[in-house]
């Protein structure tokens, strides 16, 4: 039988639903990251297109005329991209990416004008014979990708002569296009390393922007390692809407990457896999007095020393469980990542930390950072500075461990008498409001 009642709560549930849309990105999602199922605004269905244009096509815009694909550039499964003139590419969908979302989406980020450096969005649709949508037309992208910085070797070939005032610089350079998406409503979703190309540390490139959120638009794909522990939860990506604190943890996962150079934050020996450390939000590296456990062999933990206090305070209370930003909506931002660099830069260029420690101006450190009363011996058997304190016998800790795996034999450590910050609890955060990055960082006591 006909219940009033049961329509009026049908109609009072999609006006909230409606709500929880408008609202979402704004308000940075609920704390538990709670996420709702939402209703897109068009259903996503792929579109039959008779022919996949390729090299040597000719193909049709709205606004550029006629185009002749050359060279195939690259792509995946998206897609390929071509070649079409110096300063313009084109990307031609595969059968199963091109769908009335999609097509939707290139609509909507073309009347939104994203007319920003290093941004290649779309800027033209592109037709077939037939006049079906199968692609769009966008900004040439240079550079190589950030999965170039995983391997020492193959980052040194692109850019020998960086120091880390590059690294941070690149990082500034990356959170200023954040920053601009995020003040137009517009989330990346799918943050990669494979979507961020550098050419230098004040010129880089965003491609794939196709896949962006906007609107009621979901970006459909995404990267496990790049996700909050919230969105573990899903396993398709068409199954809900990312909110700014989601984004939020995937910028600070790459401000990691960029500061412990080429490494993933929740890595850890073993075969533990990521996706579960990052559910656990099992961090293992130290902050203060609180040790850190299960950080991975190499230089890493040199490179960590060597952050100034508020960058490491600002990862370690994200990516800890309990932290002081490791919840949905206190993350830090773009903006705040932004001012924090700045300090960082700062440092560097004014040769502060260069004077506590000349290392700290160096992307690869070999060993830990130089605090007060520290003593640097050269180790007797690879020549590298060394705390005298963590050297046996003149053989640094890096040395010794290598000894140790090569024998079989246990490694023999000195005696050490640890001293540090008091650990103390996470302080709670009873505000509702928001306040100036430096300040939420300095006001925590470890």
């Amino acid at each position: 039988m006909y219940n009033p009642n049961n329509q009026r709560n049908f109609q009072r549930n999609r006006f909230n639903q409606g709500y929880y849309q408008r609202n979402h990105f704004n308000q940075g999602g609920y704390n538990q990251g709670y996420h709702q199922p939402f209703y897109p605004s068009i259903p996503d269905q792929v579109n039959q297109v008779s022919y996949i244009p390729k090299e040597g096509d000719t193909v049709r815009t709205n606004n550029h005329g006629s185009l002749t694909l050359g060279n195939r550039l690259g792509g995946g499964k998206e897609g390929s991209v071509y070649s079409v003139n110096d300063s313009h590419v084109v990307k031609i969908f595969s059968q199963n990416s091109n769908t009335t979302q999609k097509v939707a989406k290139l609509k909507q980020l073309i009347r939104n004008a994203l007319n920003y450096p290093g941004i290649c969005a779309p800027i033209d649709l592109v037709f077939d014979s037939n006049g079906d949508v199968v692609g769009y037309l966008m900004e040439k992208a240079n550079g190589v990708p950030l999965t170039t910085f995983i391997s020492r070797p193959v980052f040194l070939s692109h850019f020998p002569n960086w120091k880390k005032r590059d690294v941070v610089q690149l990082a500034l350079t990356i959170l200023d296009k954040f920053n601009f998406l995020h003040s137009r409503g517009i989330l990346m979703g799918d943050a990669s390393l494979e979507n961020l190309l550098v050419t230098s540390p004040t010129e880089v490139y965003f491609v794939d922007v196709d896949s962006y959120q906007i609107g009621n638009l979901p970006c459909t794909v995404g990267r496990p390692e790049f996700s909050p522990p919230e969105l573990m939860k899903f396993t398709d990506y068409h199954e809900f809407l990312r909110n700014k604190g989601n984004e939020n943890f995937s910028i600070a996962v790459l401000i990691f990457y960029l500061m412990v150079l080429g490494q993933h934050p929740y890595k850890q020996p073993g075969n533990m896999p990521i996706k579960d450390c990052i559910k656990g939000m099992l961090f293992p590296y130290p902050l203060g007095a609180l040790k850190g456990n299960n950080i991975p062999p190499g230089p890493w933990r040199y490179m960590w020393s060597h952050l100034p206090s508020s960058i490491k305070k600002a990862l370690f209370h994200t990516f800890t469980k309990g932290g002081e930003f490791s919840r949905t909506a206190d993350r830090l931002s773009a903006a705040d990542w932004i001012d924090l660099m700045q300090d960082y830069l700062y440092l560097l260029d004014s040769g502060k930390l260069g004077t506590q420690d000349k290392m700290s101006e160096e992307i690869y450190p070999t060993r830990f950072k130089k605090q007060p009363g520290t003593v640097i011996v050269q180790c007797s058997c690879c020549g590298n500075e060394a705390d005298e304190k963590y050297c046996y016998n003149g053989v640094c800790m890096d040395c010794r461990r290598k000894q140790s795996l090569e024998s079989g034999e246990p490694m023999v450590n000195p005696s050490l008498q640890r001293v540090g910050h008091i650990p103390r609890p996470f302080n709670p955060r009873g505000q509702t409001y928001r306040i100036n990055a430096r300040d939420r960082v300095n006001k925590i006591t470890y």
